[in-house]
């Protein structure tokens, strides 16, 4: 029987790993299991100074689909300085609450073509 905590165990090495990517879904994964870290190592990355870690910040906040992660992926969108980063987060933001509308509702809107 493989339990919470021997889950978070597992996953604490991949919060050490060099790629931003596998670090944000380590804290994603610890936080659906119950981890007070993990917000906090989300948070951490996206105040980061480089861009992978900002961009995999807001990509875990928001994809967490809980409206204190996405409030808080918002919260580091809006501030962003690289524009072409900030749409990508938006963007991220955006399909986190089309899919928690298509949870809730059966049914995605339709996209805009411009």
């Amino acid at each position: 029987a493989f339990g919470h905590d021997a889950f978070q165990r597992a996953l604490l090495p991949q919060l050490k790993a060099t790629e931003a990517r596998v670090r944000a879904n380590a804290a994603k994964a610890m936080f659906t299991l119950g981890s007070p870290l993990a917000l906090r190592i989300l948070e951490a990355m996206g105040e980061s100074r480089t861009i992978e870690n900002r961009l995999s910040g807001v990509w875990a906040l928001a994809n967490l689909k809980k409206p204190e992660t996405i409030q808080r992926a918002f919260d580091f969108a809006k501030y962003e300085k690289n524009n072409a980063l900030q749409r990508r987060m938006l963007r991220f933001i955006d399909d986190a609450e089309d899919d928690i509308r298509e949870a809730k509702f059966g049914s995605r809107p339709l996209r805009r073509v411009a």
